[in-house]
């Protein structure tokens, strides 16, 4: 697996290393931010990629994607969406994670909305709840979302057809629905 800082902004390097995995036949996953779609092209065409996994942080939509990352780089935020849709099209095995902050775009409404975009995209999903020990910033103190809540927003998305669901807490560890 590579996983970063962000692996695909050493693009020669990916290749690099998933071209070794490859030739002493070990399967390869990439962990990336999804906002570089030209180098994760490259490595599916080149069939050095077996499974991608990346973290969704908000709805597709690039004005609540901004807000949710603090960034105001358009291109970055529709990009996520982008990059997602066109691995799904290139039919690579595709694993989104979502740590779930409460009263965030990561809760609520909002991440029913991101479930409902998601689900046609991926067939497996991670709901991470928020561990707000040892946070940096001190407003996201108490803003964890319990595992009956979690666990109903994994029912949801199992709903809406995304095949595993995991639903992954500080207690209990991964929870396969």
């Amino acid at each position: 697996m590579l996983s970063g800082g962000e692996p695909t902004l050493q693009d020669q390097g990916c290749e690099s290393i998933f071209k070794l995995a490859k030739y002493y036949k070990l399967e390869t996953m990439l962990n990336t931010n999804l906002s570089q779609p030209n180098v994760i092209v490259d490595l599916i065409e080149k069939n050095l990629v077996d499974k991608i996994a990346a973290d969704v942080k908000a709805p597709l939509n690039s004005l609540e994607y901004q807000e949710m990352t603090g960034t105001n780089d358009a291109y970055l935020n529709t990009t996520i969406g982008a990059t997602i849709r066109l691995i799904n099209r290139l039919e690579i095995p595709l694993e989104l994670r979502t740590t779930c902050i409460k009263d965030s775009y990561s809760d609520g409404k909002h991440l029913l909305k991101l479930i409902d975009e998601i689900a046609p995209l991926t067939m497996e999903w991670h709901l991470q709840q928020f561990d707000d020990k040892d946070i940096l910033d001190p407003t996201l103190k108490g803003r964890v979302v319990g595992k009956d809540k979690l666990l109903e927003y994994g029912r949801y998305a199992k709903s809406k057809g995304i095949a595993k669901v995991l639903v992954v807490t500080r207690q209990d560890g991964f929870i396969e629905l």
